[in-house]
């Protein structure tokens, strides 16, 4: 590597950490609309999907793992286990999480996400207004 200033410098020592795949991954769904009592109810799920009405749960790990949270998450809702995620519009906008709230959900189909990193989005069937 060569600095700004023409220096030169050497990495030691370098760790890599790599997340392993999943011995079992599963999604579940139920009518609700309090998508955060998923995420305080629950160890890190790997997704969490809401269209305002409806709460998608996917959850992964290690079997035995994934039976834990799924009593969880039985204990706030009924939650049914399904095939997959549902279908997301092809648009995704990048927004804080209380500018979310601003969004007129009247005009729009929206999908809110939560991943494990702490990150936002909604997912819209039309572009982002520039």
């Amino acid at each position: 590597m060569v600095g700004s200033f023409g220096t030169l410098g050497l990495f030691a020592e370098v760790t890599i950490r790599t997340n392993p795949i999943p011995t079992t991954s599963r999604w579940f769904t139920a009518a609700s609309k309090d998508p955060q009592g998923v995420l305080e109810s629950t160890y890190k799920p790997s997704a969490i999907l809401w269209d305002g009405e409806t709460v998608w749960v996917q959850l992964e790990g290690h079997k035995p793992d994934v039976q834990k949270q799924l009593k969880k998450l039985l204990s706030i809702g009924n939650y049914e286990e399904v095939e997959g995620a549902p279908g997301l519009p092809r648009y995704r906008w990048s927004i804080a999480p209380a500018d979310a709230l601003r969004i007129n959900r009247k005009t729009l189909v929206i999908l809110w996400l939560q991943s494990v990193l702490g990150m936002s989005g909604l997912i819209s069937l039309r572009a982002e207004k520039k």
